[in-house]
């Protein structure tokens, strides 16, 4: 009897791991054939000219998300201008070029390939819009497995962004985003890859605007005492706050 019911167990025992082994087959495989199809940010890279005030003239390569060297500094965290400030009459502050490399198949080239942007003041709630900048295909193909895309001799004009209305501290925020085909539920739709990964947090700059002597259109100006005056208030003795 004993005997009996142990045959009866080990039997079991050898096709349920018959049957898990095929199943870790199954999912080996299918790993195997997701990953061979994956859609995926290598590198990618955004380049900012900078002429700040009393500064010198820089032009800079930033990584945003890096593979391999050579490494150029990281646009996230990073000053632009290294700190000086920028006069909104004078200085200038720009994006000139930007790239990106991604992985590919052939069965899903990518549609569209794009870096978007927002400026705005720094502690404030960043905007839901952003503004884009549409990349051309600079591969020689688009079914191979790295593709890249990007422009180059574009002049995108950060310092007078309409979100700069005045003196202070400002973040300039980008994400990097490709779009290819999916099929989701036997029905073809696009389908969009965005670097960073993290919701609505992209890689982020600073710079710093020296506040104007005029008050900027659209802007505003508060005056404040910076010293006890007896009687009238004269010039000297107040300062613009932004």
């Amino acid at each position: 009897m004993n005997t009996s019911i142990f045959t009866q167990k080990l039997l079991r025992q050898r096709g349920f791991l018959a049957s898990l082994i095929s199943l870790l087959a199954l999912f080996v495989g299918l790993g195997a054939s997701l990953t061979a199809e994956a859609q995926s940010y290598n590198s990618d890279n955004i380049t900012i000219s900078a002429s700040p005030s009393g500064g010198i003239a820089t032009s800079t390569k930033y990584d945003g998300s890096r593979d391999k060297a050579p490494y150029n500094p990281l646009f996230n965290g990073a000053i632009l201008g290294n700190g000086s400030l920028f006069d909104q009459a004078t200085g200038s502050l720009t994006i000139t070029a930007a790239s990106a490399n991604l992985s590919t198949s052939s069965s899903k080239p990518f549609t569209e390939s794009l870096l978007l942007y927002r400026v705005y003041l720094s502690g404030t709630t960043p905007p839901a819009n952003l503004s884009k900048i549409t990349f051309d295909l600079l591969s020689a193909d688009n079914n191979s497995n790295d593709v890249t895309f990007g422009v180059s001799n574009v002049a995108i004009d950060l310092l007078h962004h309409p979100a700069v209305l005045g003196g202070g501290t400002y973040v300039v925020e980008i994400f990097y985003q490709s779009t290819y085909t999916k099929n989701i539920a036997n029905v073809d739709e696009p389908y969009q890859i965005i670097d960073p990964g993290a919701v609505n947090i992209g890689y982020r700059a600073t710079f710093k605007v020296l506040t104007p002597l005029v008050t900027p259109s659209g802007g505003t100006s508060m005056w404040i005492s910076t010293g006890v005056i007896a009687g009238q208030p004269v010039a000297s003795g107040w300062g613009r706050q932004w």
